[in-house]
């Protein structure tokens, strides 16, 4: 669960932590399900994660109209019994900060000069009309590793807003057959994103450690996704009956692919780096 402080702690986690990333701190602007997911692999590998969520604009996770489901059964405070919201969000400490505000802003501000990690997953034109695009925090090594989770990446969708759902239907891999398509069992583009997004941030820390200043990290959900198409079709709709199944045999068919020393390309990158075409 959130903790309901009034503000962001002003301290950072002791450093010297025997956890991976336990001396990292994420400023987390993400909601739904792709981004807390990649934050919250974050705060599992021992990094404190500060989730910024305004009262005006709560994640729409939360369940407010009551019909959440919490474990075990057992009652909660409205707007907080979505057992997903609960799981996505465990040992987060909220800051409830309103960007849209001057003293709001400039405590955001604070905090994520503070930060290790600053990653949201708002379109590309959310943050820029903030008056917060990268320059804003700084450059170089002591300024945040900035990382945006957006839908998509360049290209016609590039402002369009989405989550799993639409990006697997826009991905294509909602095909099951010839004119037959169908919606996902679970909107795994968000979960594929999740995973990818936690494992470019861990990559990008263990380069500046090393010494190097990664630029802006872009992991859209589409862009994550989209190595999917990879998989034979046949291998796409073999289960044409069973949705997860279908993903399933696709998975496999492409690691005995790897296994047997077979060359496999992925037709797009799931990572963006500012200073990469």
């Amino acid at each position: 669960m959130l903790s309901d402080d009034a503000g962001p702690p002003r301290s950072r986690p002791a450093h010297g932590s025997r956890a991976p990333l336990g001396d990292v701190t994420v400023c987390d602007l993400t909601a739904m399900w792709g981004g807390p997911l990649a934050t919250w692999l974050l705060g599992r590998l021992g990094a404190t994660v500060h989730k910024v969520e305004p009262d005006v604009r709560v994640d729409g996770m939360r369940a407010l109209d009551g019909r959440g489901i919490y474990p075990g059964g057992r009652s909660s405070r409205p707007g907080e019994d979505s057992a997903l919201f609960n799981a996505l969000n465990a040992s987060k400490r909220r800051a409830c900060l309103d960007l849209r505000d001057r003293s709001d802003r400039d405590e955001f501000l604070r905090l994520a000069r503070e930060s290790d990690v600053v990653i949201d997953s708002f379109s590309p034109r959310v943050m820029p009309n903030f008056g917060l695009g990268p320059e804003v925090l700084g450059t170089g090594p002591s300024a945040p590793l900035r990382v945006s989770m957006p839908a998509f990446g360049p290209g016609p969708f590039r402002n369009w807003v989405a989550y799993g759902t639409g990006v697997h239907a826009l991905s294509g891999l909602g095909e099951i057959g010839p004119a037959r398509y169908s919606e996902p069992a679970v909107t795994y583009p968000d979960v594929v994103a999740g995973f990818t997004g936690a494992f470019a941030v861990a990559a990008a820390l263990v380069g500046r450690d090393r010494g190097r200043s990664p630029g802006p990290l872009e992991v859209p959900l589409m862009n994550a996704t989209q190595p999917l198409l990879a998989f034979p079709a046949g291998g796409r709709v073999a289960a044409r009956d069973n949705r997860a199944g279908a993903a399933l045999f696709g998975a496999g068919r492409f690691a005995e692919a790897i296994v047997a020393g077979a060359r496999v390309s992925h037709p797009v990158g799931p990572f963006r780096v500012a200073d990469a075409p």
